[in-house]
C-alpha cells in the first residue's frame, strides 16, 4: 500500500487513538494532583499535561486537514507532534522549569507513552505522505476541471458514431468511456474524503483511469488486443482527441 493510501485509510483509527490518549492524559493529571508534589513543580506538570491534552485534540484535526492536502495542516501537525515529544521528555528528564516526574507517576507516564507511540506512528504516515497527498489534490483539481468537458465530448462521440452507423462495439466502448469518466471523478472524490473506503477508491481510480486511456488509444489507433476497431470518421476523431 502506498504512503498516500495509508494516510487516507487511518482517519477512524487515528480518532480512536486520540480519544484514548486524551483519556490517559486526564488520568495522569488526576494522579499529579493526588500525589501532590511541590507546589511549583505540580503546577508546571499540570500545565504540561493540559498542553498535551490540547495537542492531542489539535493533532486529530490537523491530521484530517493534512489528509485532504492542506499545506498549513501539515506544518501545524509537525509542530504539534514535536511539542508533544518535548513535553514527554520534560516528564522523563525534567526541564529548566521543573524536575522530572516522581516515581509514583512513572506507570501513568508509561501508559501515555504507549498510546502516544501508536498515535505518533499514524501521524508519521501522514507527514511522510505529504508529497503524494499534495499531488493527489493537484490531480483532483485538474480532473475536476476536465471531467465536464470529457463527458460532453464522450456524449458527442457516441452521437456521431450512431449517426454514422459505426459498429455496435465502437458505440458500446464510446458509451462506456462516459461511464468511466464519471466513475473516475466519483472515486477521486472518495479518495480525498478519506476514511476506511478511501484506499479501495484509490485502487478503482487507478484501474479506471488506465482503462480509459487504453480504450481511448484503441479508438484512435485501433487495438487487436482489446478488439477495438479504429474510428475513422473525422468528426468523431476530432472529438476523441
Amino acid at each position: 500500500m502506498s504512503a498516500q493510501q495509508k494516510s487516507i485509510a487511518i482517519g477512524k483509527p487515528l480518532v480512536i487513538l486520540g480519544v484514548l490518549l486524551s483519556v490517559f492524559i486526564i488520568l495522569m493529571i488526576a494522579s499529579l494532583v493526588y500525589v501532590g508534589d511541590e507546589r511549583a513543580t505540580l503546577q508546571r506538570h499540570v500545565e504540561l499535561s493540559a498542553d498535551q491534552l490540547l495537542l492531542s485534540q489539535q493533532m486529530a484535526t490537523y491530521s484530517i486537514g493534512a489528509s485532504s492536502g492542506s499545506e498549513s495542516s501539515f506544518d501545524s501537525l509537525y509542530e504539534a507532534r514535536t511539542r508533544f515529544d518535548t513535553v514527554l521528555t520534560a516528564y522523563r528528564s525534567g526541564d529548566v522549569l521543573s524536575e522530572k516526574l516522581s516515581e509514583e507517576l512513572i506507570p501513568d507516564l508509561d501508559t501515555v507513552e504507549e498510546y502516544w507511540r501508536n498515535y505518533r506512528n499514524n501521524i508519521e504516515v501522514i507527514l511522510n505522505g505529504r508529497q503524494s497527498i499534495t499531488e493527489v489534490k493537484d490531480l483532483y483539481e485538474v480532473i475536476e476541471s476536465f471531467i465536464p468537458q470529457m463527458l460532453t465530448y464522450s456524449d458527442e462521440v457516441v452521437g456521431v458514431l450512431i449517426k454514422k452507423n459505426a459498429s455496435s462495439r465502437q458505440i458500446y466502448l464510446a458509451t462506456r468511456q462516459m461511464m468511466l469518466s464519471q466513475r473516475i471523478k466519483n472515486n477521486l472524490n472518495q479518495v480525498l474524503a478519506g476514511g476506511e473506503a478511501a484506499a479501495a477508491a484509490a485502487d478503482r481510480f487507478g484501474r479506471d483511469a488506465a482503462l480509459f486511456g487504453r480504450v481511448l488509444e484503441g479508438l484512435l489507433k485501433g487495438s487487436k488486443g482489446l478488439r477495438i476497431e479504429q474510428v475513422t470518421d473525422k468528426e468523431a476523431v476530432g472529438k476523441l482527441r
